[in-house]
């Protein structure tokens, strides 16, 4: 068993006063801690790039605030209740959906909104902690191509034994490798995912700045664009792996593997700056997409 340089996510309950700004968690879920409060992103720049709603909070690896900060999603606010003028948002969408939830039945004309800290949780995704530790993993000797196709014969003569094999045992080589050569690259693609998070198979973040992600199918982006600000390079840098969805409970959430590239060069900036993600899908691989 050797240490990786690849770093491991892996979630714990905690306590919600332990995952504010002040003490630099990883967590995810609930709102963003934000640790530079003077630059955050605009409401307008937190839209969908699709449907053009606002986005919500997933994870952040590593607020009371003095700063307006939306109560429904934890970004920037410059809305207000127009009743109440106690409660911030950061667009009409939230604001429709945080008067559905509750805060029709708290707000009044007074500016009286008794227990509005706790009034949209059902909105927000449950929060943990993440914790990480350095990956563990030992390789297996690969085979030679005379023991993978001793391999192979010895599973078809199985199958065969068995009568599972069908007509496909009667078919010629050349036909077969048309129907099966993509399948056995994204098998064997998926086969690797597999035997790689065996030994860690809670793990929900993998962070290797300058490494090289761990894919579920060969659908993989062709091209990461350039950062916009410096126009130089972006490499990989994490990936939220497909467990993390067992500890969401939300049907409308979906990943095979969220993967995180990010500039080369760290460009100095102030505030907050968009990176490039690319989500790969689990079943269906021809829908992965930016």
């Amino acid at each position: 068993m050797e240490t990786t340089s690849v770093d491991l996510g892996f979630l714990e309950p905690c306590e919600p006063w332990l995952l504010t700004n002040k003490f630099f968690r990883s967590k995810v879920g609930g709102k963003p801690a934000w640790l530079e409060l003077k630059h955050l992103p605009k409401p307008d720049e937190l839209l969908c790039g699709q449907c053009k709603e606002p986005l919500g909070f997933l994870c952040q690896p590593a607020v009371e605030s003095p700063v307006p900060l939306c109560v429904v999603c934890g970004c920037r606010g410059p809305k207000l209740c127009s009743r109440c003028k106690a409660v911030n948002y950061c667009s009409a969408a939230h604001q429709r959906l945080d008067w559905k939830a509750a805060h029709k039945a708290i707000c009044s004309e007074d500016g009286a909104v008794s227990g509005a800290a706790n009034t949209t949780n059902s909105l927000l995704l449950p929060q943990f902690e993440i914790v990480t530790e350095a990956e563990e993993y030992e390789p297996k000797a690969k085979l030679s191509e005379e023991e993978n196709v001793k391999r192979q014969m010895e599973e078809l003569e199985r199958l065969q034994q068995e009568g599972r094999a069908g007509a496909l045992a009667d078919l010629p080589e050349a036909e077969l490798d048309k129907y099966s050569s993509s399948d056995q690259v994204e098998d064997k693609t998926f086969d690797k995912f597999k035997a790689r998070t065996a030994a860690d198979p809670d793990q929900v973040l993998r962070y290797e700045r300058g490494g090289k992600a761990l894919w579920l199918s060969p659908v993989v982006p062709k091209d990461i664009p350039s950062c916009e600000r410096c126009n130089g390079p972006r490499v990989y840098e994490f990936q939220i792996m497909p467990q993390l969805l067992n500890s969401l409970d939300n049907e409308r959430l979906d990943w095979g593997t969220l993967v995180c590239y990010t500039c080369e060069a760290g460009c100095d900036i102030e505030g907050y700056a968009e990176e490039f993600i690319f989500r790969q899908d689990v079943l269906n691989t021809d829908t992965a997409r930016e």
